[in-house]
């Protein structure tokens, strides 16, 4: 059994585009609220991270591109155990992101021919 863990204690702003302009995800669900699609993941260092609205999808590197500018590479298919997902679908709600829907499957259905 892998143990994951994971911060989920406060909100703070993600390092600048130029500190951190690309961010690999293995760990990831998007959620769709009034239009917009945000990202959202567990970081290396089990920080809870969503993201500002999703504006690229780039199938082939299996990237997202968000409003800032910083780019997600996504390393595996949407996370699939319960906990997790309850965990960053609270991370929404929390958000005021309330009714937003999972379009994870959506999203990753172009990245699944992509070579890796």
């Amino acid at each position: 059994m892998t143990v994951i863990e994971v911060e989920f204690l406060n909100f703070r702003l993600a390092p600048s585009i130029d500190a951190q302009p690309v961010v690999t995800l293995s760990i990831w669900r998007v959620f769709e609220h009034m239009g917009h699609r945000q990202l959202v993941g567990v970081l290396d260092n089990g920080a809870v991270r969503m993201t500002s609205p999703v504006v690229d999808l780039d199938g082939q590197a299996r990237t997202l591109t968000t409003t800032s500018g910083r780019v997600y590479s996504l390393t595996a298919p949407p996370i699939e155990d319960n906990l997790l997902r309850q965990l960053l679908e609270a991370r929404v709600i929390h958000s005021g992101l309330i009714g937003a829907m999972d379009v994870s499957d959506l999203i990753w259905e172009p990245f699944k021919t992509a070579e890796h």
